[in-house]
């Protein structure tokens, strides 16, 4: 009997073996979640809107990895509570993202009021500029090739003059191009206004406002 004690104990081990696997690996810890990548105070509630298209309040987050994402917080017109002291950005469908910015902690409701700008027309005037540029150094390549005078330079003269005014042409419609690419990125520029609460007061209704100074219509 007792030699027979090992060989049973080995199937017997190995069948407790197979039933424990799946439960050490449900047991397993999951990944770690991301991270906020600042250091993150109080809460503070925020309220978002937009003068023009809906945009996204985002949240900068860290991987386990080191890896950098941003999440969404929610879309305007709404309100949610965020971490004071962390990172952010405004961001939407055919919106040109705004620059990163934090939320300052404050005991008082904060006002985020997004000027999106649109991201087609900025992607238009980043192209619009180099191109202009391109256009107008040819057009000045090609006005100082005319006054290079090899034969007849009497014979020359009127294809020469035309010529010129073709580069004139050209180099003010590059000009144009570069001034406009130059518009579009500047004016496009997603822009944010943050008001806390305390100072602009709280709506009444009806248009009528409670400030710190008094009752405002």
């Amino acid at each position: 009997m007792s030699r027979r004690f090992p060989v049973l104990v080995v199937p017997l081990l190995g069948a407790l073996a197979a039933i424990a696997e799946p439960e050490i690996a449900a047991a397993a810890p999951p990944d770690p979640e991301p991270s906020l990548v600042a250091n993150a105070g109080s809460l503070r509630p925020v309220m978002l809107e937009s003068s023009g298209k809906p945009v996204t309040l985002e949240l900068r987050m860290q991987g386990p990895g080191g890896e950098l994402s941003w999440s969404p917080v929610c879309t305007s017109p709404c309100q949610a509570t965020v971490w004071a002291g962390a990172e952010y950005r405004i961001a939407g469908s055919g919106v040109k993202r705004s620059e990163p910015f934090v939320i300052a902690p404050s005991d008082a409701p904060l006002s985020l009021r997004a000027n999106p700008g649109s991201l087609e027309s900025w992607i238009g005037g980043l192209i619009l500029t180099p191109v202009g540029g391109a256009t107008v150094a040819f057009g000045a390549l090609y006005y100082s090739m005319q006054e290079l005078c090899v034969e007849d330079c009497n014979q020359a003269s009127k294809e020469r003059k035309d010529a010129r005014a073709d580069a004139t042409t050209m180099m003010v419609i590059g000009a144009a191009a570069v001034v406009t690419g130059i518009v579009l990125i500047v004016a496009n520029q997603t822009a944010l206004t943050q008001t806390d609460f305390a100072s602009r007061g709280v709506s009444l209704g009806t248009g009528i406002m409670l400030t710190p100074g008094g009752i405002r219509f």
